[in-house]
């Protein structure tokens, strides 16, 4: 298996979880499935801090230091190919959607600075925010690890930077809410993962993750089950050190029932890379489907809920086995942007020569 192939797969249980949650009343009208995929964007968001705090540091490596000038080339790299994907597919919606009126150009602006042609393409706006900001959290977090002798003042100094984080997320809400809330603070939790070597869980770890798992979907699960009752005014009791927070950003129940996600399925992926080629030839195929899923992630957050309403109107809600129905959508919504991403990067390497 590649490096960090875990990674990726984690990602890819994300993206899963992420399209699931957006099929309620088409594919599945399960509450409990909602409240089980309630972990997919916190998980995403953590993982894209690892991500970046591997490329920078690779980066810095390979460029000598941290350059102004640099960085603003490495971060049109990174940001160029998520945001002409943005660009297309914002048209499509709106093309989709008839909402060309009145002045072309100021809709399709509005529709761009706003990321308001279809719901889910406000992670973009986080995504695209929290990647210009990685270099000054990737710094904090570099402080909070520079006494190496002394990990007790790592610790402290870490806890500070990710409560201050937490803290400029939640005043942010209602005010700049760009700074994604508390998703700001899970970034940068993401990044201090990822700066520091991975650690090997072990099965004493597992009462832990566990303990953590549970109690997050239990916090979780009295949050959701109030909301669906119409009482948006309950506050479990773990939330009530950040009552502003609700759903998306997260409040602390669901970044709680996240991490513990991410845990189990850190141990559990990280368990099966170390075995290799000694898996199964099945397990091996589940893991490397679920990797071309969390490398194709932006691109199925970007596209999959535009696949979704085309395929409703070319009548496929129509078919009457649903089993059939979900193999199709579900097929579709994933494999399609990853084939249209792929088709990209072979058409830009042909005519750039680029790798």
């Amino acid at each position: 298996m590649k490096k960090y192939s875990w990674l990726y797969q984690i990602r890819g249980m994300a993206m899963i979880a992420v399209v699931v949650c957006h099929q309620q009343y088409l594919l599945h009208s399960s509450e409990w499935i909602q409240l089980l995929t309630l972990y997919s964007v916190t998980v995403l968001i953590f993982c894209a801090g690892i991500t970046r705090s591997i490329s920078l540091k690779r980066w810095a490596e390979h460029s000598g230091g941290l350059h102004v000038c640099a960085f603003l080339r490495y971060l049109a790299g990174k940001l160029a190919p998520i945001l002409c994907s943005y660009l297309i597919a914002t048209i499509a919606y709106l093309t989709l959607q008839h909402r060309w009126t009145g002045d072309i150009a100021a809709v399709l602006v509005n529709a761009l600075l706003t990321f308001s042609a279809s719901g889910p393409l406000y992670f973009i706006k986080y995504y695209v925010v929290l990647t210009c900001l990685s270099p000054i959290l990737q710094a904090m977090v570099t402080w909070a690890f520079s006494d190496r002798s002394r990990k007790w003042v790592s610790g402290l100094r870490l806890s500070a930077v990710l409560i201050l984080t937490f803290l400029i997320g939640c005043w942010s809400l209602g005010r700049l809410s760009l700074l994604g809330g508390s998703y700001l603070s899970v970034y940068t939790a993401g990044i201090a993962f990822g700066s520091r070597p991975f650690p090997a869980l072990r099965k004493r770890d597992l009462p832990v993750i566990a303990v953590a798992l549970l109690y997050g979907l239990w916090s979780t699960k009295q949050f959701y089950w109030a909301r669906i009752a119409g009482d948006t005014a309950y506050t479990a009791p773990l939330d009530r050190l950040a009552p502003k927070l609700q759903m998306n950003p997260p409040n602390l129940s669901i970044i709680l029932y996240s991490a513990g996600c991410f845990l189990l399925f850190y141990w559990i992926f990280t368990s099966l890379e170390s075995r290799g080629e000694a898996l199964p030839s099945i397990p091996r195929l589940i893991l490397r489907a679920l990797s071309e899923a969390g490398r194709y992630s932006l691109d199925i957050f970007v596209w999959h809920m535009l696949i979704q309403q085309i395929m409703i109107q070319l009548g496929f809600c129509a078919i009457p086995f649903l089993w059939m129905k979900r193999i199709l959508f579900y097929g579709a919504m994933f494999f399609l942007p990853i084939l249209g991403r792929r088709a990209y990067e072979k058409c830009r390497h042909a005519i750039c020569g680029d790798s």
